[in-house]
């Protein structure tokens, strides 16, 4: 019951702010008077004076002396309400102007006696104050139709922020558990395992600060992640590290991936690969891949290692070679593995912003 009334009320409150909008003097509320927006109101305002000039006229037979302004003043409230600011203004005037050389005493002349005088004053000052009036009120409904109206934007952000945080956090969630899960299979004591999730839950950790930062997740790009996960763990990375045409943007459960992927390679780059001789780099490369829909776009990155020991294939899978693989078929590009007298050689695809690819 108290989810329809509250229905009705918002109905109703959406409905009275729309009628509102939807007024020409609201609408108009900003036009200079000769501004070509206020000729339905000129033209409006013209034939609701005309109207109330000939019933005026008309009762001029049967009304007592003393009511020269008896139409003009509801002439001019409707112009000034209805049309606006400029229009009351013209009514005002030729009611005035009207009134003056037919009704008043001293008819058909522009002659006043003391009594005339203080009559048209009279009109005038109260045909202002309510034009006055009416053109304040105007304004207030205009503010506070267009703080309503933020409220509303605000309010609908919020619960995008809230949905988008849910969101994340139940992903966050999820990684964590897989970590912990593919790890505790894998580890051969707790000191390996504490090991092991402690610093991957690192590199989720260095990636949420780097899209916190940023803001906007939609800017991230598959350099930056590189650079974060890689940075902290190579000595001189900037000169052993070299990264191309990575500068592409991906969205946060991308770069979510991209940082375990990263992380583990680079890890295995230190402890095993090229970069646990001094002499040893890595070249990281990467290829767009346009698809067949602009939502399939795809950078190809190819990891290289060169200049460390002959890597020879692995004996049983551990712990990183499994998540490799689980996190890059996820991307829809499953790792391929090749093992050079150089190095290491991983080449996997990620999915980039092909709107941002095309500017």
């Amino acid at each position: 019951m108290r989810h329809d009334q509250a229905m009705v009320k918002r109905t109703n409150e959406v409905g009275l702010a729309s009628w509102a909008v939807s007024t020409p003097a609201l609408r108009n509320a900003d036009a200079s008077p000769l501004d070509a927006r206020l000729r339905l109101g000129y033209g409006a305002g013209l034939a609701i004076f005309l109207l109330a000039f000939f019933i005026r006229l008309g009762l001029d037979e049967v009304l007592p002396p003393g009511f020269p302004f008896l139409t003009f003043f509801p002439a001019v409230i409707i112009t000034a309400f209805v049309f606006g600011l400029w229009p009351g203004i013209m009514v005002a005037v030729l009611s005035t102007l009207a009134s003056w050389l037919v009704f008043l005493p001293t008819a058909w002349t522009f002659d006043l006696d003391g009594r005339s005088f203080l009559a048209l004053v009279f009109f005038v000052s109260i045909a202002a104050v309510d034009i006055a009036l009416i053109h304040t009120m105007h304004t207030l409904v205009r503010r506070l139709t267009a703080l309503k109206t933020e409220a509303d934007h605000l309010a609908e952000q919020r619960g995008l922020y809230v949905a988008e945080l849910d969101h994340r956090i139940k992903n966050l969630f999820g990684t964590v558990s897989a970590i912990v899960g593919m790890a505790a299979r894998q580890a051969a004591t707790p000191a390996d395992l504490g090991r092991d999730v402690r610093s991957r839950i690192e590199a989720l950790a260095r990636v949420s600060g780097l899209l916190r930062g940023f803001g906007d997740a939609s800017r991230t790009t598959a350099v930056s992640v590189l650079h974060l996960i890689c940075d902290p763990l190579v000595v001189a990375a900037d000169r052993r590290i070299t990264l191309d045409n990575l500068d592409h943007r991906i969205d946060l459960p991308t770069a979510t991936s991209l940082s375990l992927i990263v992380h583990e390679l680079a890890t295995n780059a230190v402890k095993h690969g090229s970069l646990a001789q001094e002499s040893g780099s890595v070249v990281v490369t990467g290829k767009v891949e346009a698809g067949a829909e602009a939502q399939s776009t795809r950078l190809k990155i190819h990891w290289q290692e060169r200049g460390g020991p002959a890597a020879a294939p692995a004996g049983p899978r551990g712990f990183g070679s499994a998540l490799l693989e689980r996190v890059t078929a996820g991307l829809g590009h499953p790792a391929e593995i090749s093992h050079t007298d150089e190095g290491y050689t991983v080449t996997f695809g990620v999915q980039i912003d092909a709107a941002a690819l095309a500017a």
